[in-house]
């Protein structure tokens, strides 16, 4: 299986570089980012929304996730010189 990854990741992971004059191929990579939103405070075990002493509701700062995605350049192996790539080790099931 041919995997591919940037530029400096081929260095920081596999002490590889990526040959001079290659081109790498452009690729959405995931890189989601996290917002705070201020939001009722909901009971947890009747779903309705918490009040103050004072009737008002309760809020809360939750951390939202959002997906998004991004163009990057990645290299394959063969575009790429340096240390071997470590070799993955295949454990034999035996069989009673």
């Amino acid at each position: 299986m041919k995997q591919g990854y940037g530029y400096q990741a081929w260095q920081k992971n596999f002490n590889r570089h990526v040959n001079k004059g290659e081109r790498g191929i452009r690729i959405l990579a995931p890189a989601p980012y996290k917002i705070k939103e201020e939001r009722d405070k909901l009971d947890p075990v009747t779903g309705e929304v918490m009040l103050d002493k004072d009737g008002t509701p309760q809020t809360e700062e939750v951390e939202i996730k959002i997906p998004a995605f991004r163009a990057v350049s990645v290299f394959d192996v063969s575009q790429t010189d340096g240390e071997p790539l470590p070799e993955l080790e295949a454990k034999s099931h035996q069989r009673a």
